[in-house]
């Protein structure tokens, strides 16, 4: 014990050059290294705080705005109209502000869904001719809410196209025919059969509404778009041999299909070896049930809507022969609903989306569920809300506790599906304030508390050497040069260390950290001073 009381001062001195020592070893290090010990650090006392102090509630955020958006950018307000072609969905983008808003559903209705059906996410589906739809979006909080009206009108004829001629010589009594594309991102968007076509000579061919052109008499005519600068030169010749022509034309596809289906269609005649088996294919309701070209097969496409459409064939040389068959669309019906990253946890403030999906039991596995829409709730909305989203149900977590989220088939109520999740209190420590914390700790440890304890050795150091020579005071100006040098002088030295950055700011929290140790050990010495003077005293 005598030992240690005759060398104290030069274990302090030790300790002292060994915190200076890890001060300025530490201003040395990278930053990626200097980061990753602090990030530790900041992780463990994140562990120890979170363990013993409780987090912040979760406060519910009000909704103060809603906007609608058309994907031209042009913002719907409260009774404006809105036009959309037949057989065409348009998405209309909901905002909801502010963005961290508690609940950001939006529920979509229309007035009338036999014309315009609407889905979650805004997609508004145009399934008949209609004027003056309805459509209203609502937030759950219905102080925000818009409504406009919704037109579906005709398809317009495309102002831009490509039109080219299957052939430009054919004989009296065989066709040929203009046919016009557009680009296939447009290709929904317009009707090219508003096109009207023109031949500047009928007595040598004649072009119908269809593009299909027929030879009448030997001669050279042109063709073309009205209102198109292109013409196309037809020459039509006699026939050399006589022209094999069907009486009858019998179509061949299932009678019985399903929404967004692509059914193969085969024809026959009633005689072989015909001339000019060319036929034109036209729907009634192109919306249920379309013919489509593929590779020189035609099949028929169910694009939208269950219902009944007629598939007529026209023999192009003679469109009195023809051939007639419906074809039944129907939905198919879901038989189960699964869902896609399903949390079995959430912590109070926390949104997740979780996604599903619609099975059905049809064998025919390319076959998707008509309609997908659910809707989702919760056994408990004080515990947590879910909102519907375009496949995906958003839900917020509000506080402590065990709920059940189920989701239910539109078309069919009695499929549903249900998930529990347990609500867990938002820790003190969390995502949104740690990389504060983090911040924190790297000045209240990494520099203040650091230098708080060199300025306690600092101080011990110069008072044990120098207390018999000078002054308190002297010797608490030189600890405070001292400690002031080697704040400035890590600083200076992360100046040349990649990724690290030496500040005035740094500077200032060390010496204040050393200050404040230095103030404290000149109370602890007044303290020790005074019990001496008062033992003094009374001996």
């Amino acid at each position: 014990m005598n030992w240690l009381k005759r060398n104290i001062r030069y274990f302090i001195l030790s300790l002292f050059l060994l915190t200076n020592g890890l001060i300025i070893f530490e201003a040395t290090l990278a930053g990626g290294a200097s980061g990753a010990r602090s990030s530790l650090l900041s992780l463990i006392l994140s562990v120890f705080v979170n363990k013993t102090v409780d987090g912040p509630e979760t406060a519910y955020v009000p909704i103060e705005s809603l906007t609608l958006k058309t994907k031209d950018d042009t913002t719907l307000t409260e009774g404006m109209h809105f036009y959309i072609p037949l057989g065409i969905t348009r998405r209309i983008t909901a905002t909801v502000l502010p963005e961290n808003a508690t609940d950001k559903g939006v529920n979509w209705t229309s007035s009338d869904s036999s014309a315009l059906e609407v889905y979650p996410g805004g997609y508004l589906e145009a399934r008949a001719l209609s004027e003056n739809v309805l459509v209203t979006a609502m937030t759950n909080s219905p102080l925000h809410r818009i409504s406009f009206y919704v037109t579906i009108h005709e398809k317009v004829a495309p102002p831009e196209y490509e039109v080219a001629l299957t052939k430009d010589r054919i004989t009296i009594d065989t066709t040929t025919q203009l046919e016009v594309s557009v680009d296939e991102s447009v290709a929904n968007e317009y009707d090219v059969r508003k096109l009207t076509f023109f031949s500047e000579d009928e007595s040598v061919a004649t072009i119908n509404k269809y593009g299909v052109i027929k030879g009448i008499s030997v001669g050279e005519t042109y063709v073309g778009v009205v209102g198109d600068d292109r013409k196309f030169k037809v020459s039509v010749k006699s026939n050399d041999t006589p022209l094999i022509s069907p009486t009858s034309i019998t179509l061949e596809f299932d009678e019985i299909a399903y929404v967004y289906d692509k059914i193969p269609l085969n024809y026959t005649f009633d005689v072989e070896n015909v001339t000019d088996p060319s036929l034109t294919f036209v729907s009634s309701n192109d919306i249920v049930a379309t013919v489509i070209k593929e590779d020189d097969n035609y099949f028929i496409k169910t694009p939208k809507i269950k219902g009944t459409a007629t598939i007529t064939a026209y023999l192009n040389s003679n469109f009195a022969i023809r051939a007639t068959k419906d074809i039944i669309v129907n939905n198919v019906m879901p038989t189960s609903v699964n869902f896609t990253n399903v949390p079995t946890e959430l912590i109070t403030g926390q949104r997740v989306n979780v996604g599903y999906d619609l099975n059905h039991s049809l064998a025919k596995e390319s076959l998707s569920v008509t309609d997908k829409r659910v809707i989702f709730t919760s056994s408990d909305n004080s515990i947590a809300r879910v909102s519907t989203g375009n496949m995906f149900g958003t839900i917020v977590a509000l506080k402590e506790g065990v709920v059940t989220i189920s989701a239910t088939s539109v078309a069919d109520p009695t499929i549903s599906a249900s998930f529990s999740i347990k609500i867990i209190p938002r820790p003190f420590i969390n995502d949104d304030n740690f990389s504060d914390f983090h911040g924190f700790v790297r000045k209240a440890v990494g520099h203040f508390f650091l230098f708080f304890i060199d300025g306690i050795f600092g101080f011990f150091t110069f008072y044990l050497f120098l207390k018999d020579k000078k002054s308190t005071r002297l010797i608490t100006v030189l600890s405070l040069i001292t400690g002031v040098f080697i704040a400035a002088l890590s600083e200076f030295i992360q100046l040349f260390v990649p990724g690290r950055a030496g500040t005035i700011t740094d500077v200032i929290i060390d010496s204040a950290g050393y200050l404040c140790a230095t103030m404290l050990m000149l109370l602890i010495v007044y303290l020790i001073n005074k019990n001496k003077s008062n033992k003094n005293v009374q001996q």
